[in-house]
């Protein structure tokens, strides 16, 4: 029966370091700030072919053509802060009396 208590005792305790930390934390917001961005400029080169057919002989022939494409990229880096929000006060809190 003691042990039982003990570990019930155990589990409030637990509970409340547990509790108080997770509502300690409830006020963190947590921004993102870029920290590196790159910008990526690729070419790309390629052959297109064509099958060209016709009624007359030769009937089919092939012909091709290059293709250069450029593709830009812009890539951001971000990082983590946790902040602490500032406690809210009420106008009240600054009236003069």
């Amino acid at each position: 029966m003691q042990t039982k208590s003990l570990l019930t005792f155990a589990g409030v305790v637990v509970a409340a370091i547990l509790g108080a930390r997770a509502e300690e934390q409830a006020a963190a917001t947590t921004l993102w700030v870029p920290t590196a961005t790159v910008v990526e400029t690729n070419t790309y080169t390629a052959t297109r072919i064509e099958q060209i057919w016709t009624t007359v002989p030769p009937y089919e022939w092939e012909t091709t053509f290059p293709i250069t494409w450029t593709a830009t990229e812009t890539v951001t880096q971000y990082a983590s802060i946790v902040t602490n929000a500032p406690h809210r006060r009420h106008a009240r809190d600054f009236e003069t009396s």
